[in-house]
Parts: structure tokens; sequence; C-alpha cells
């Protein structure tokens, strides 16, 4: 079959837009030229038997927009390729077509829908606007908004008022169950009372599309559902390079004020924290378009989400960090400033560490100090977290070449890149990395000499890496036949954070050391009771 035979987009398209997400992906996740990026595709085709023949002409086409949606064949190699589902690489919605976002020149402001925030993609009123025959531009001017009002109901899942569901099922012949089934009594009410209101005097304005709202009612702890919804929200507005103007210093002063809180605040308190500024700041992206403005939000938004992947991180919810490093990584692409795509990356290094992945964090903490050609803090993270996922695998010349080159990128940092807080790289966080290299090298001489040190520089208030350095220290003691004394240790860390700090990756290098133990030593009376308080915490956490 020729490339592209079975294409979808062989249909009847609107205008083609460029492809830039697949591009950015090519050019500068894989650095690959079109006809490299081909012949993978070629070679996924032989592996999976997939008949298809990608070229570099076809390649092209995919990058232009000639094609907005790839076959089936096609969107199977290319999710294998790339790591990402197909809706993230930037095609068109598979069988329909979509016009671009820009065509009507409003922003979301402007949306006379929006009684939902949005969720999902509302696959059955897509497949009843393509057996209609009809386009969303159409169905729009039938119904009397603007198409990208049309658009969101269908890729975001948001439910339209009752007038105009009621408009959009008489012209589709549908009911409304069919189409928008969780549409409830309650939500039909709220929608009647807009629309009555509509006609006696002006409505209220309209919820944000964004949850501004980000603690679960009654429980305590974030709304991670909320937050996913915000995530997927500014994908969209990346996507579309909107960029806000005004008062970019107070941003920037923002995540900073942020980074350095990553240090003494617990991480569920900081991420609802986090969450509601970037509520804003998303809000900001959509109602405001401005060129000389784009860099320095963009570079902002990169790094407010890179906090997010940290915090995720440290609270151990892994789904939502891969989610979030994907919206990270967007970000500080579309920032065009290496050493911010370089903190972000190092960032989403951490967590693919913490989550067991660990040629996966190898790979991107590479990636984090290729991409930047001066010493920045990116660099030395990442140099650093490339040391202790060696280690961990049991790399000793790995790992001290990888920790030679931390050292040697610190030694070259200063002013703000040596400042305590999460945009900066010092001597107290390279000890602790360097600490917890050589104890999972069992190098244990090495390391308690470094954690003397790490201790020494490190602040009670940085309580992620205190923690975590006693913790290694613990893992020592284990190691030197000192178990009772290691487990005491231990516990006496853990008991001296409050509950919310303990969560995470905390408790989870504390179950670390009791897996490592044999068998026989697990049944010793320290270690039981070191377990039980692990496991007690775990049951009170937010998962």
């Amino acid at each position: 079959m020729a490339p592209g035979l079975s294409d979808e987009s062989q249909r009847s398209t609107p205008a083609k837009a460029p492809n830039l997400i697949l591009r950015r992906i090519r050019e500068q996740e894989r650095h690959e030229t079109r006809a490299e990026f081909a012949e993978e595709m070629a070679r996924i085709a032989r592996e999976t038997g997939e008949s298809v023949y990608p070229d570099a002409k076809y390649v092209e086409r995919l990058e232009s927009g000639d094609i907005r949606c790839p076959g089936p064949a096609y969107r199977r190699i290319l999710t294998q390729l790339c790591r990402r589902q197909t809706s993230e690489l930037g095609f068109a919605v598979p069988g329909l077509s979509l016009p671009d976002s820009s065509v009507s020149g409003q922003d979301d402001s402007d949306d006379p829908d929006g009684v939902s925030p949005p969720q999902r993609l509302n696959v059955s009123l897509r497949d009843a606007i393509l057996a209609s025959g009809l386009e969303v531009a159409e169905i729009a001017q039938k119904v009397g908004i603007d198409p990208k009002s049309v658009q969101r109901w269908i890729t975001t899942g948001r439910i339209p008022h009752t007038r105009h569901r009621r408009k959009a099922c008489e012209i589709l012949g549908r009911e409304e169950s069919e189409l928008w089934p969780e549409v409830g009594p309650r939500r039909e009410a709220a929608g009647n009372e807009t629309a009555l209101v509509g006609v006696i005097g002006k409505a209220e304005p309209e919820a944000s599309p964004v949850p501004l709202v980000m603690s679960a009612p009654g429980s305590g702890l974030p709304d991670f559902d909320g937050i996913e919804l915000l995530r997927q929200e500014m994908n969209s507005v990346l996507g579309e390079g909107a960029m806000a103007e005004g008062s970019l210093g107070d941003w920037e002063r923002t995540a900073i004020r942020y980074a350095r809180a990553t240090r003494d605040r617990p991480a569920g308190v900081l991420v609802s924290d986090i969450a509601r500024d970037l509520a804003e700041l998303n809000l900001a992206l959509n109602q405001h378009r401005s060129a000389s403005a784009m860099r320095r939000l963009t570079r902002v938004t990169a790094q407010m989400s890179g906090l997010m992947c940290l915090i995720l991180c440290i609270l151990d919810d892994r789904p939502a960090f891969r989610r979030w490093a994907r919206t990270a990584r967007l970000a500080g692409n579309e920032a065009g400033d290496p050493e911010t795509l370089s903190w972000v990356l190092a960032q989403e290094a951490y967590g693919h560490y913490y989550s067991g992945d660990l040629l996966e964090a190898v790979d991107v903490a590479r990636h984090a100090c290729e991409i930047v050609r001066k010493p920045c803090t990116g660099a030395a993270l990442a140099a650093a977290l490339e040391a202790r996922a060696h280690a961990a695998m049991r790399r000793p010349e790995e790992t001290r070449e990888a920790l030679a080159r931390a050292e040697s990128i610190l030694s070259q940092l200063s002013g703000d890149a040596l400042i305590p807080s999460a945009f900066g790289y010092n001597e107290a966080s390279f000890r602790f990395h360097e600490g917890n290299a050589f104890t999972h090298l069992r190098d244990v001489k090495s390391a308690f000499k470094v954690q003397d040190r790490a201790l020494e520089l490190c602040s009670r208030d940085n309580y992620t890496d205190w923690a975590l350095t006693r913790l290694d220290r613990a893992q020592c003691l284990v190691y030197s036949g000192d178990a009772s004394d290691g487990f005491a240790y231990a516990t006496a860390t853990m008991t001296s954070l409050p509950e919310a700090q303990r969560r995470g990756i905390i408790t989870l290098r504390g179950q670390e050391i009791v897996k490592a133990l044999p068998e026989a030593e697990k049944k010793a009376i320290a270690a039981r009771d070191f377990n039980e308080l692990l496991m007690a915490q775990t049951d009170e956490g937010p998962r």
C-alpha cells in the first residue's frame, strides 16, 4: 500500500494546518531528519507486520498538514515510535474533520457554552455529525454559535446549554440522552435557569472552564481530578500558542516563590496552591495573545508545570506525574529556552527514577544535559540523577563518571543557580545525591562520609532531602550489620516528620530499606515495628 493511501485525510478537509507537535518530536526529542524518522517508522512496520511503506515525503505530508490524520496502521506505528497516544501527536480527531481553532478568532471568554469543565472526547456526538454529512462549521451556523464551541463539545466533552443541545439534536435527528447521557435533572435545571435569565435580564458570568477549587470537599486532600482537567486544558492552550500580556514579572516571581516553597511546605498542600495559580495563568493564556510576551510567559508555564511534576513525584502519584511531565515538556519546547527545557527534563528524569523506570531516567537525564551548551541547574540535576540511576542498577563506573560530571557542572554555577530552591543546585543537594548513589552501590564507607557533609549542609526545613539522607544512612547501618540501630534511626526520622511530610517517596524509601532485608531479618522486632509504621502511613496516604 502506498504511503497515506488509507489515510482519513484524503477526504475533503478544511484548509491544512502544519503539525508542529509531530515536527517538534522529530526534531527536538528524536533529533532525526525526515528520512531517518521514516526509516524508524518502516522498521516498526516490519517488526509489527504492518503493510505500509513510509518515506521522507510521507513524513513531510504529515508535518505540513496535508495528512490531518493518518490511517490506523500509521497511527499504531507513530504511537509506538513517539511513545504517545494519537491524540497527543497533533492529528485531527479520527473520522471527523475539525476546523482549526483559529478560524473564529475568538477567545475562550467568548464561548457561549461552558456548563461543565472539559473531560473527554464525545464519541457519540462526533459519530452523529459524521453520519449527518455536515461539517462542524455548518452545525455551528445552524445552532447560532461559533464553530470553536462545537469543536469543544466534541474534543473536550463540554456540555452545551439546554437551548443549544436541543437545537443540535433537532439538526442531527438524535435524542439528548444519546448525545449527552450524563445530563441529569440537576444539570438540566441549571441550563434552563441560565436560559431563563437570558430572557428576562443579563445572566451572571458563567463558571470558568477551569476548576479553580483544588481541594476535594471534606477530605483535606488535593482534588486530583480537578488538577487533571486543568492539565488537559493547558495542553490545548499551549498547542494553540496563546500567550498573555500583563504582569509577567509577577508571574516569574510567583514561580520563584513556589520553587523555594518545595523545600519546606508539605507537597499535598503545595500541589493545590500551584494548581490554583496555574488555573489563573491558564485563564490568562486563554484570554490574551501577545507575541512579545510569549517567551517569558511560556517559560513561567514550563517552570510551574515542572514544579507540579516535582511535587507529584514527591507524592509518588506516578500516573499524574507522567501526564504533567508531557505538559511541562510541551511548554519547555515552546519557550525556546534550552536551560528551561533542561530543567524540565531533569524533573521528568527524577519522576522516572522514583517510578522504578531506571533506563528511561538515564535517557531523559542525558537528553537534559545534551540540549544545553553551558553549565546550568538542569544539567547538574540531570547528571546527579543519572548517577543515582546507574547506582541503583549496580553500575559503579557509570555512577562515578556521572557524579564527576555533576560536580564539575556545580563548580561552574554561580548566582541564582546556587540558591536553595527547586530552581537552584548547590553542594547540599549534590552531597545528598552523591550519598544516595554510594548507598545504592553499598559503598558504606564513602556513603557515611558524604552523608555527614550532606546533613551538615542541609537545612532541617528542607525536609525531603533531610529525611531521605537520614534514611540512606539508616540503610547503610543495616548494610554494615547494625540493623537494630539502623531501624531505630529510620524510625526516629519518620516520626519526627508530620504525617503530611511523610507521604510519597519518603515512605517509599523506608519501604525499600525493609525490602532489602533477608526474610529472616524482617521478623526482627525493630524491622517489624518500622514496617508497621510505614504501613500505617500508607493507609493514611492520598491514594
